[in-house]
């Protein structure tokens, strides 16, 4: 899979023996400056298995990375996000034998956790910069997590619009 929008993410780390697998997340920041991440199912087969991590998963053949972020979202949240929200924000490669390319975007997103329907995962959270370099992080997006923080606390995260759901799932 190529994508013409890979140079828009900065990178996080190496890039050498990248796989041919992808996969495209969502850093969704609140109103409180605090971001929106998921428990990953403690299942050994699974990526990031009882780590912490941002929604999302993997591209689809024929999809975009903000096509394959946004079905991921609301997929694992309920939440419909529209694509010319997602600013990109990094990239990575898995820490596992695949070494998938992983593409992080950000968003500002206006939403309360009632609103919030879990279809994967075992649950999740809103954490302040500092709760962030305190939780088990997926070891493959800790990098890009920290930086987040860090961005967060320095009141520098990319611009991105604010982010209201298209829609919500019942």
């Amino acid at each position: 899979m190529n994508f013409p929008d890979e140079p828009e993410f900065p990178l996080f780390g190496a890039w050498e023996d990248a796989g041919p697998g992808a996969g495209a997340m969502i850093f969704a920041v609140d109103a409180e400056a605090r971001v929106l991440m998921q428990l990953r199912d403690d299942r050994p087969h699974l990526s990031g298995a009882g780590f912490w991590a941002p929604f999302g998963g993997g591209v689809e053949a024929g999809e975009t990375l903000r096509e394959a972020a946004v079905r991921e979202f609301w997929e694992e949240t309920g939440i419909t996000l529209a694509q010319d929200v997602l600013r990109p924000f990094g990239r990575c490669l898995s820490t596992r034998r695949s070494r998938a390319r992983l593409y992080a975007f950000v968003t500002r997103l206006d939403v309360t956790p009632d609103a919030i329907r879990v279809g994967e995962g075992a649950g999740f959270a809103f954490y302040t910069a500092r709760q962030l370099r305190l939780i088990p992080l997926a070891p493959a997006l800790a990098h890009a997590s920290l930086r987040m923080a860090e961005l967060i606390e320095t009141d520098a995260l990319p611009e991105a619009q604010g982010a209201v759901p298209v829609a919500l799932r019942d």
